[in-house]
């Protein structure tokens, strides 16, 4: 009969109390409760980068016909050998007027970028305390650590038996 009186003392139902008490138990045991929480980490990374340095080439449309046409001559014969030679005058020409950019060396720059990562974390969220009460072993949670040996104010609700 004793525990069904203590746990009735402990307990609060819905209906309502008659009278309050107080009392205290002593820590026995805590337990830390652990959630897992995500934390969005950004990270900078740079690196060096090998970047063409442009300069103006020589452009120059007369030594490219001139190119172009002594390739162009290698191919076909007579009349063909004329028209391959034309061509590729024409189109070394065009190709030295239009390489009017040329990559004359190399430069190191750094280069960034931003790398998000996630990282999970085990984060304190709260205790479970176990103490004794009137010879039962009872526990509750809390947000303070406790220590083992102290002592915590419980709030008890009394209600009459029937």
């Amino acid at each position: 009969m004793k525990k069904l009186i203590l746990l009735l003392l402990l307990v609060t139902p819905l209906a309502q109390a008659q009278s309050h008490a107080k009392g205290t138990g002593i820590v026995t045991h805590i337990e830390h409760n652990y959630i897992n929480v995500s934390n969005k980490v950004k990270t900078n990374i740079c690196e060096p980068v090998n970047v063409p340095i442009y300069g103006d080439g020589n452009g120059n449309p007369v030594v490219g016909a001139i190119i172009g046409g002594v390739i162009g001559s290698r191919f076909g014969g007579g009349d063909g050998k004329t028209a391959a030679t034309v061509i590729g005058a024409i189109a070394g020409s065009e190709m030295s007027r239009n390489s009017n950019r040329e990559i004359i060396g190399y430069k190191t720059e750094e280069h960034c970028r931003t790398q998000v990562s996630y990282v999970n974390q085990k984060v304190n969220n709260g205790y479970t305390i176990h103490y004794m009460f009137n010879g039962f072993d009872l526990t509750t949670t809390s947000d303070r650590p406790y220590n083992v040996g102290d002592e915590i104010q419980l709030n008890l609700q009394v209600f009459p038996l029937k």
